[in-house]
């Protein structure tokens, strides 16, 4: 009998990278650009266009979606089959600080210190449910809806993904981190044929649109900060100098390696996250940061099942489109690549400890922005 994980390999120590994927995500990404560029404005109401009516006709399938993913983790994951070691060895690569360290920074970007502090605010001016707006329910909901989604269910999106595909790499020992070659057991030869090179090619796709958004929100937020501190111009200028910075910091961690490069400035990155956190909580007014923190926490954890069915079936407002399923969406097309790093640094944990590291070291970082 053919062994599909066999062939896998041999196919891969012939040629390491696929021109013709290579040359298709390429190409779709120049079209992609040019046609931003040339046609500003009929692009921007072809793709609102297209969002409004997948949010509007398939928002359902991304709260299903949700719903089944989060509840199959915990299921692995209290199951024996948490108990899988995820390589060779029981020792894991990582301490515990640098892991999570690695995987929140490669989950979350500066797209967090945006939302973190302004998204409440549309909570509040048009809140869920139907509740008048800038009322003092709307706050409670305001301070809530932010950790909802940037909580267990995102992480969840994430950590499918890094599941499938660590236990590919490391427990059937599939030599190629390629997200198609973690559906070897479904799709078998036609992993690499087109089946398999079409979900490769969704996954280019998603991740080039999902970087772009959060490249776009750091760059606008760190223009922004610099333009109020110096009286910098905030224009194009600037801000190709902040994306060219910061495509120039990447490649350097990347060129480094994992241990000399990316686990140093996640280390230092979350390290400075929980100083400016705690500089924040001391400076601010602690005794109200420290009360709401509270009540947001008692009610995202006393409501969490409302909201993560919630579907707003009688279309009180388009808060879910506009908002939950943007989040569901957005976390989804990231998983596969947050989820080959995740699984590239998760080496000597078990298949529970993954899980309940992501959905909780994740979610609780991104509660404390929140």
């Amino acid at each position: 009998m053919n062994n599909p994980s066999s062939k896998i390999a041999i196919n891969n120590s012939r040629e390491n990278i696929d021109w013709i994927l290579f040359g298709i995500g390429s190409s779709l990404l120049i079209l992609v650009v040019l046609v931003i560029v040339i046609f500003p404005e009929w692009s921007a109401e072809g793709i609102n266009h297209i969002y409004k009516s997948v949010t509007t006709n398939f928002g359902s399938v991304f709260i299903y979606a949700a719903v089944l993913t989060l509840g199959f983790l915990v299921f692995i994951a209290i199951s024996q089959y948490g108990n899988v070691v995820l390589g060779d060895s029981n020792c894991p690569a990582y301490s515990g600080f640098s892991w999570a360290s690695m995987l929140f920074c490669a989950g979350i970007g500066a797209s967090l210190i945006y939302w973190g502090a302004t998204e409440w605010v549309f909570y509040y001016v048009e809140p869920p449910f139907g509740i008048e707006p800038r009322s003092n329910e709307a706050i409670t909901w305001a301070v809530s809806f932010g950790i909802f989604h940037w909580g267990p269910v995102g992480w969840a999106f994430y950590c499918l993904p890094a599941l499938a595909l660590s236990c590919s790499y490391h427990v059937k020992k599939i030599p190629a981190l390629r997200l198609s070659l973690a559906c070897s057991a479904v799709l078998g030869n036609s992993v690499s044929r087109w089946p398999g090179r079409s979900i490769d090619l969704f996954f280019i796709v998603g991740v080039l649109g999902t970087a772009a958004t959060g490249m776009g929100f750091g760059t606008s937020l760190v223009s922004s900060a610099i333009n109020e501190l110096t009286g910098i111009e905030d224009g194009i200028v600037l801000q190709i100098v902040i994306i060219s910075l910061a495509a120039g910091l990447i490649a350097f961690s990347v060129f480094r390696g994992l241990d000399k490069g990316i686990r140093v400035l996640s280390n230092i990155n979350a390290s400075l996250a929980l100083i400016f956190i705690i500089f924040v909580l001391l400076v601010g007014p602690t005794k109200f940061i420290v009360e709401m923190s509270a009540v947001a926490l008692g009610n995202v954890t006393q409501n969490f099942v409302t909201m993560l069915f919630w579907t707003d079936p009688l279309e009180q407002s388009n808060f879910v489109e506009n908002w939950t399923i943007f989040y569901w969406a957005w976390w989804l097309a990231m998983g596969p690549f947050v989820g080959m790093f995740v699984c590239k640094i998760s080496e000597g944990r078990t298949v529970r400890q993954l899980i309940f590291g992501m959905l909780g070291w994740g979610s609780l970082g991104c509660s404390l922005f929140f």
